[in-house]
């Protein structure tokens, strides 16, 4: 198989943003820990230094409970609208502005003035210093407010145990006074409100005036019970006025039932049709007498008439109806004169009533109903000019009705603002009476107590400096740990740093790692002295399992061509690369038949010789064609690369020969009977010739140093060994556990 097709490229870093796991916090706690531990000592002794050596000031304290406030009061406001409880909502903001009226740089000052700033000053320094007196009673005083409470709970220190009690009386005395200032302010406002109230009344009393004067005008006194009494007046005039018109029309129409039935008598003529008799001779008693009763009437009617006529014009509705009656009459005459013709020359029908007989019961009757039918017409028109009148009248409360009504509304208006006003003054200067020291919406609970020592805030303080130690040790193992140390100190590091497969973490040789590796491996015997191949190494637990890594990874990439070749470089100095190399050469040889093959290419012959306690190593070239002069144990075969061609010994110019030669080398060593071939590289940096070995490799493992390498080399070797196309991994070397092993079970 092409080894080209199975090698795959390194993995790159995570990208992201900062993280911390509880790993990285544990580690950076106990590498730290004795950074931490005398930072913390030195927290508490500063700590217990300042509690000794502070001076304990003296307090006393009060408590107030605020059950609503009223706020600032308007001209026309009432005394609900003010009212605020800090029960309701917004009742925190209540009690924050009550706080911060209590601890203004006012209170404190008229304090200050109240005591004297000599006796406030005695006992801290002396002097009379308004300013000095107002910032130590400031910056003494303390408020505070329980959640879901109206209490203000008031603390107040000074050095002076005498002075607490007084200072503290006086400053609730100033914050109720300032309270009622700030929510009920007086003076300039009582000044307003008389001023107004004054102008109210006087705007009322000529509003009053013109009202009385339309009312005279309009000669009412109640312009609803004026308006009710004309409503029933036009009422019944209009009730009489339609019965009066439903009786004239009656005794109309009984008149004129009358007036036809006494025009109704057929005349009488002779039985003897052939009489010769003239036709006035002939006209019957009866009808002469009913046709004199009609002129009569006639003549009454037209008399009645022109009296009419002088009061009335001729289209009034009495005219009119009189008329009606004389055309009647007329045509009652006119049938009559159609129906006897000898009426006419008839000398007793054209006599006036008076000169012949007296008048018949008929015209008496008849004369009777139309001298009603006058009576009912007078009461007609009698009641029309009574309803004209009250019209008129109404109308003209109509047209004064909008003039009263407006004074009316202005009256209500002005007096309800006039009584507003006046009972806000009055409150007002009831309030006023009542003067600060009897605020009612504000109780005092408990009044300021005895001075006692307080030692709570000296004890804050020194809790304060005691954990700022433990948070500053904290605070800088973490700073270290996350910005200010740049090496490679754990494996998870190069995995997210890197991006690297990291095949093995190998402790440091120290008491506790040793005591490990012998927990771990009960071949081990602790014999530092050891090649790093034989099992009595302190570390050959760790080249085993770094072996089983190595072929875990060859055979997950199905690599099987032989030999196999791995290649060990180093980041820095004192790396040691070379024992681990040498570590895993060993334990690979201990696996079956496989024959093994350690190059060194970092060292010359002779110091390769004394590397092995002396033990006669062979070139590259001797060990491909004699393999018996390259072995140094059972199927391990150990050699260095052979000198320079000029002689030199100079490990500077190795990399000027080497690649070249190495190439003609490659095939030889592909050709070679080994089964792995281990090689030592050069360390990487920018004159290293490891990067151009490396693409014969088929796996490249860089090892690095914990807390010594940093992680820009690491980054920067990385980039060099990219284009080597090999496989990258990681060994970090000389690691140091930290954290107990039993909380790492813990978390895990």
């Amino acid at each position: 198989m092409n080894r080209a097709q199975t090698q795959t490229r390194p993995s790159e870093p995570e990208s992201g943003g900062f993280s911390l796991s509880i790993d990285d916090i544990f580690y950076a706690l106990f590498r730290h820990k004795w950074k931490i531990v005398i930072l913390t000592v030195l927290g508490l002794g500063a700590a217990a230094a300042y509690y000794v050596t502070a001076p304990k000031p003296y307090a006393s304290v009060a408590q107030l409970l605020v059950r609503y406030v009223q706020e600032g009061q308007g001209p026309t406001s009432t005394g609900d609208e003010r009212i605020k409880s800090p029960d309701a909502r917004g009742g925190d903001s209540i009690i924050n502005a009550e706080m911060n009226i209590v601890k203004s740089l006012d209170i404190a000052r008229s304090v200050a003035e109240t005591v004297g700033p000599e006796r406030i000053l005695e006992n801290a320094g002396g002097g009379n210093d308004l300013g000095r007196a107002t910032s130590l009673v400031s910056n003494g005083l303390e408020a505070a407010n329980p959640k879901r409470t109206g209490i203000i709970s008031l603390r107040f220190q000074h050095p002076d145990a005498a002075m607490v009690q007084p200072i503290l009386n006086a400053v609730i005395e100033a914050y109720l006074k300032r309270h009622v200032e700030i929510h009920r302010p007086a003076g300039t406002f009582d000044d307003f409100l008389t001023q107004q109230t004054d102008q109210l009344r006087a705007r009322l009393a000529q509003t009053e005036e013109e009202l009385r004067k339309a009312r005279s005008k309009a000669g009412i006194i109640s312009l609803e019970d004026t308006r009710r009494a004309q409503s029933e007046s036009i009422n019944g005039l209009k009730r009489q006025l339609l019965d009066s018109q439903r009786l004239l029309a009656e005794k109309n129409a009984a008149a004129h039932q009358m007036l036809k039935l006494s025009s109704g008598a057929t005349p009488a003529t002779s039985t003897n049709p052939d009489s010769k008799e003239s036709p006035a001779q002939q006209v019957s008693p009866s009808i002469v007498d009913n046709y004199r009763n009609t002129l009569t009437l006639l003549a009454q009617l037209r008399e009645r008439e022109r009296a009419l006529l002088q009061q009335f014009t001729p289209e009034s509705t009495r005219v009119q109806s009189l008329r009606a009656q004389i055309a009647d009459v007329e045509q009652a005459k006119s049938d009559l004169e159609n129906a006897t013709p000898g009426l006419l020359t008839t000398p007793q029908a054209s006599l006036p009533l008076s000169t012949a007989q007296g008048p018949s019961q008929e015209t008496m009757s008849l004369a009777a109903s139309y001298a009603e039918l006058a009576g009912i017409e007078a009461t007609i028109k009698t009641l029309t000019e009574q309803l004209a009148q009250v019209r008129a009248e109404a109308a003209e409360l109509d047209s004064l009705e909008s003039n009263i009504q407006e004074l009316e509304r202005r009256k209500v208006i002005e007096e309800t603002n006039y009584r507003s006003f006046a009972a806000n003054l009055e409150r007002t200067r009831m309030e006023e009476a009542l003067g600060a020291g009897r605020v009612t919406n504000i109780s005092r609970i408990q009044n300021p107590s005895p001075g006692f020592q307080d030692v709570k805030k000296t004890k804050q303080i020194a809790m304060g400096i005691g954990a700022s130690g433990l948070v500053f040790g904290l605070a800088l193992a973490l700073a270290i740990e996350l910005f200010l140390d740049r090496t490679i100190r754990r494996a998870s590091q190069v995995e997210k740093k890197l991006g690297l497969d990291v095949f093995m973490s190998i402790p440091a040789r120290t008491r506790r790692a040793t005591k490990k590796v012998k927990e771990s491996s009960a071949l081990a015997l602790q014999n530092e002295s050891a090649p790093p191949w034989e099992p009595a190494n302190a570390l050959h637990a760790y080249y085993t399992a770094l072996r089983d890594r190595t072929i875990s990874f060859f055979e997950s990439r199905n690599l099987h061509h032989k030999p196999r070749l791995v290649a060990l470089t180093g980041l820095g100095k004192d790396h040691g690369a070379a024992e681990i190399a040498s570590g895993l050469a060993g334990c690979l040889s201990e696996t079956g038949e496989g024959k093994v093959l350690f190059v060194d290419m970092t060292t010359n012959q002779g110091a390769a010789q004394q590397f092995y306690q002396g033990q006669s190593v062979s070139s590259i070239d001797e060990a491909l064609q004699s393999e018996d002069k390259a072995k140094v144990a059972s199927n391990l075969y150990v050699v260095s690369n052979e000198g320079t061609t000029n002689g030199s010994h100079d490990g500077s110019t190795l990399p000027l020969i080497l690649p070249k030669r190495f190439s003609h080398l490659v095939p030889k060593l592909r050709a070679s009977d080994f089964d792995y071939i281990i090689f030592n590289l050069p360390p990487v940096n920018n004159l290293s010739v490891t990067p151009r070995l490396a693409q014969h490799m088929d796996v490249v493992l860089m090892v690095m140093e914990a807390e010594k390498t940093d992680a820009y080399s690491a980054e920067k070797a990385k980039a060099l060994l990219g284009n080597s196309k090999a496989h990258i991994g990681a060994i970090l070397n000389k690691t140091k556990d930290y954290v107990p092993r039993s909380l790492i079970k813990e978390l895990n």
